[in-house]
């Protein structure tokens, strides 16, 4: 327990983390971390965050590291300033499956007029004119709370958001085929 102006509250004493081994795609030499060939960056920036703040190492591995001020600033998703090492790795692959695919990008699938479509958990999200647009959400979810506090931007919001469908969170046999008929 702690004492804050006359309240107790818990207290855990947080652990240091001594250091994070990332993965991106290209780095410049000031360490600026681009994500554009990866499949997802996840929590790359909270991790590189964490490490950094306990006085830890951030290592990144990259395919390809650049000149200085190369990288176009909107791709840059973890500042050099973050990052203590960049480890440079040509054969580096995009997922623990493979190399470089370029159907794991959305800008390859945007630039090719394929339609993108993000689905999980709560939310399900198409990539319009370039930008996240939110079209259905899980029954019972709360789009504020939810989903929303969650997510780091503010996606486009579809004029007509539906429910996803409640069979797909039971367990048993989904019935795809009789779903696919019905769509």
């Amino acid at each position: 327990m702690k004492e804050i102006e006359n309240e107790e509250y818990l207290f855990f004493k947080s652990f240091p983390i001594h250091a994070a081994f990332l993965v991106g795609s290209i780095a410049d030499e000031n360490g600026n971390i681009s994500f554009e060939h990866e499949a997802a960056c996840l929590d790359s920036l909270a991790m590189a965050m964490a490490a950094h703040n306990s006085g830890g190492r951030v290592f990144v591995q990259v395919k390809k590291i650049v000149p200085a001020k190369t990288l176009d600033a909107r791709l840059v998703k973890i500042p050099g300033i973050l990052v203590d090492f960049v480890i440079e790795n040509p054969a580096q692959w995009q997922t623990y499956e493979g190399e470089y695919n370029p159907t794991f990008s959305g800008q390859y699938a945007f630039d090719n007029n394929q339609q993108v479509i993000y689905v999980t958990e709560r939310a399900v999200f198409k990539l319009v004119s370039g930008k996240l647009m939110l079209t259905e959400i899980a029954p019972g979810i709360d789009l504020e709370k939810d989903v929303l506090a969650h997510i780091d931007f503010m996606p486009e919001m579809s004029s007509d958001i539906k429910i996803m469908r409640e069979g797909l969170y039971l367990t048993g046999r989904l019935g795809l085929d009789q779903i696919v008929k019905d769509d």
